[in-house]
């Protein structure tokens, strides 16, 4: 079972998922249909449309990358 605080938890989609050999484009028309923003591996969320990525750029009190992003393994050194 699925921890409910899991935010990988119902998840199709893994950008970084090396191991996918098939093409996404089926599956991101499916997230298209589903909503315009919807969880995707890691924590993160995908915008699946134009309209929704606008409003989602012009919205930064609720949609915010105050803590990076980084892909999985990646180090970024801090500069001091």
């Amino acid at each position: 079972m699925v921890s409910s605080d899991d935010p990988d938890a119902g998840v199709r989609f893994d950008p970084f998922d090396a191991a996918r050999t098939e093409p996404p484009w089926e599956l991101l028309a499916e997230l298209r249909r589903d909503a315009p923003v919807v969880p995707i591996a890691g924590g993160m969320r995908y915008v699946t449309t134009h309209s929704a990525c606008r409003a989602v750029l012009r919205d930064t009190d609720s949609f915010s990358n105050a803590t990076g992003f980084k892909a999985p393994g990646v180090e970024i050194p801090v500069n001091e």
